[in-house]
Parts: C-alpha cells; sequence; structure tokens
C-alpha cells in the first residue's frame, strides 16, 4: 500500500511539473518564431509547439484557404483589409 501511495504521488508530481512547464509556446506573430525576416507572415491559429503554420500576408483574404484551419480566410483576420 505504501509503494502505490509513493507511486501515486510520483505521478502526480511530474503531471503538475509538465502541466506548469513552457513546454506550450504562445506567441502574437511569425515573427516571434522565426526573426525578423517573418515580419510580413501571418500565424495560422492551429498552430501550436513544435510545429508552426505562417502563410504570407498577401496570402490573406484572398479568397483561397491557406492556414490548415482556414483562419486566413475568416472574418476577424478580413476585417478592414482592402481587397
Amino acid at each position: 500500500m505504501k509503494n502505490l501511495i509513493t507511486s501515486a504521488l510520483f505521478i502526480l508530481g511530474i503531471l503538475f511539473v509538465l502541466q506548469s512547464s513552457t513546454i506550450f509556446v504562445s506567441a502574437e506573430t511569425c515573427e516571434d518564431y522565426f526573426g525578423p525576416l517573418a515580419h510580413d507572415y501571418f500565424l495560422c491559429h492551429t498552430t501550436y509547439y513544435p510545429y508552426f503554420e505562417c502563410v504570407p500576408n498577401q496570402w490573406v483574404c484572398n479568397g483561397v484557404i491557406n492556414c490548415q484551419d482556414g483562419t486566413d480566410e475568416t472574418l476577424a483576420a478580413c476585417y478592414g483589409k482592402k481587397k
């Protein structure tokens, strides 16, 4: 019984460390991930560490879905953007 409790506490400790660590990275722009060469790119919303999806800004709101989730053609992405 003592070994079972010790094992359970060990697993809970590992889960806590994983949950509170910085494994999942959040950033606001493609430039945050790839540096200054990516300053003119759109960050797709389905992006998650370590896989990042960015498309050129001229592809946003062009009538063609370029992001896997289609966020480059949403109303939120296109609001105020001139055609």
